[in-house]
């Protein structure tokens, strides 16, 4: 009889915590794999309705649910107008992001009540990027300004933390000054102090050394977009310009408070505004992170 003595005897302990470990250690799960998303497609959800509203709709057979979608977007745009009627607003606008090349739902409603269709810019800056990142990707000639208004600017915030209505008061009475003229109505301030002190975004005015006020801007918050909603810059107090700090802090803030994104606003083309416009439109674009598409709907309120 022929013995293999290079086959090694396997060691009975060995074996048995080897079967043990077998037995007891938990697969690895399975890597979850992503579904393919498809532009603009439609997504099924599950929704509880009342079935006398259910069968309302299904009254007129088949492709209901469309109908019904048409329905409560006319029904929301009605009350866009009574809102804007109650307030003495003539004038609506309505920003729609742009996903294909089909009118939507909303699209076919603006249509349906005469609605103007305008294609806007926006800059937006994605705060999801680190600041020295974001401070190296702004317009280069603002990198210099930025680190001059911060070492000469004092800055002061009303927000829910710090509701002193003095600050707001203070930028009120600027915002005049520096416009020549009061542009908005009290009700405006006031609803604009109410979002914020309640949490919904932060005033941030910047002050020289000796204590004078010479920037103010206001950022509004949303769901996780951050707006540029206000900016008034005294230029005759600064021998550079000095909207460029106080916007770079109000980005960091935004971020700070759990924003996902800064919304810079509307970036007109050249020829399309007044000089003035235009220049404020390219000053904001310098600081985007990227430039965003949108349909923007004009129509005149229709409250009968």
């Amino acid at each position: 009889m022929t013995v293999d003595r290079t086959r090694r005897r396997s060691d009975p302990r060995d074996t048995a915590e080897a079967a043990f470990k077998a037995a007891t250690t938990k697969p690895p799960e399975p890597i979850p794999q992503q579904k393919p998303s498809l532009p603009n497609a439609k997504e099924l959800v599950s929704l509880r309705i009342d079935r006398d509203v259910l069968d309302y709709f299904q009254e007129d057979g088949p492709g209901w649910a469309l109908w019904a979608v048409d329905e409560v977007i006319a029904a929301a745009l009605g009350a866009v107008d009574r809102i804007a009627a109650a307030h003495g607003v003539t004038d609506v606008s309505l920003r729609e992001d742009i996903t294909g090349s089909e009118l939507s739902s909303l699209g076919r409603a603006c249509v349906s009540r005469g609605a103007a269709l305008e294609v806007v810019q926006n800059g937006m800056c994605d705060l999801s990027l680190d600041e020295k990142i974001f401070h190296r990707n702004i317009r280069k000639s603002f990198q210099s300004l930025i680190n001059t208004g911060r070492r000469n600017m004092r800055m002061a915030y009303f927000n829910v933390r710090n509701p002193d209505s003095s600050l707001f008061e203070a930028y009120r009475e600027f915002h005049a000054y520096v416009a020549g003229q009061v542009t908005r109505s009290a009700e405006s301030w006031r609803a604009m102090f109410d979002w914020i002190a309640g949490g919904g975004g932060e005033l941030a005015l910047a002050y020289l050394d000796d204590g004078e006020l010479v920037a103010g801007t206001i950022t509004f918050d949303g769901a996780e977009v951050a707006c540029y909603a206000s900016g008034a810059y005294d230029r005759s107090k600064f021998d550079k310009p000095l909207a460029h700090f106080p916007l770079y802090d109000a980005v960091l803030r935004s971020k700070e408070r759990g924003m996902r994104y800064f919304d810079l606003g509307f970036l007109p083309a050249r020829r399309t505004v007044s000089d003035k416009e235009y220049n404020i439109g390219y000053f904001k674009r310098g600081f985007a992170s990227s430039i965003e598409m949108h349909f923007c709907w004009r129509w005149r309120a229709l409250v009968k």
